[in-house]
This record gives structure tokens, C-alpha cells and sequence, in this order.
């Protein structure tokens, strides 16, 4: 199976594409388009707008297997650690 617009021709083969054949594509670029439909967003963590089937979805979490590095590498980083720029903050703030 092959997908629409993944070939050589890429987004050219879409465009192509009976579907969007009454398309103004530079109007598009341009962003002169209004959307049919646009949703209310209430916030960035709004997720209201997807369907429930997703959204109730229990979460899994799946662990990533061993590491990819060999000994070799790891030892490369021996000794080393780090600490994100958020955790540093306070520690100057303080003084």
C-alpha cells in the first residue's frame, strides 16, 4: 500500500489530488482561507475537541528497554551529571 504524498512528488501528489482540485493552494499559503470549522480552545491543555474514545483511554506507561549504549560509551560519561537550568535557579536566588 502506498501512502498519498510520500513518494518523490510529495506534497505535489495531494495537491493533485481530485479532493482538493477546487483548492486555491496559494490562497492557502497565504493564509487567506477561512476554516470551515474552528474550534473553541480554552486553554493549551483544552482537550474538549477530541472524542472520548481517546481521551478515556487509561494511561500505560511503557518502559524504555535497556540502554542503547554500550559499557564503552557509558563509561565515557563517568563522572558526569546533570542539573536542569529550573533546578539551579533556586539555588541562586538564595543567596
Amino acid at each position: 500500500m502506498k501512502r498519498l504524498g510520500s513518494g518523490p512528488e510529495d506534497g505535489d501528489e495531494i495537491r493533485r489530488h481530485g479532493l482538493w482540485a477546487r483548492l486555491d493552494w496559494e490562497n492557502v499559503y497565504k493564509r487567506q482561507i477561512k476554516p470551515p470549522f474552528k474550534p473553541l480552545v480554552t486553554s493549551d491543555a483544552d482537550s474538549s475537541n477530541f472524542d472520548k474514545v481517546f481521551t478515556d483511554e487509561v494511561v500505560k506507561d511503557t518502559p524504555i528497554a535497556a540502554t542503547p549504549l554500550s559499557e564503552a560509551m557509558q563509561k565515557e560519561f563517568e563522572g558526569f551529571s546533570f542539573a536542569a537550568d529550573s533546578n539551579l535557579r533556586g539555588l541562586h536566588s538564595a543567596r
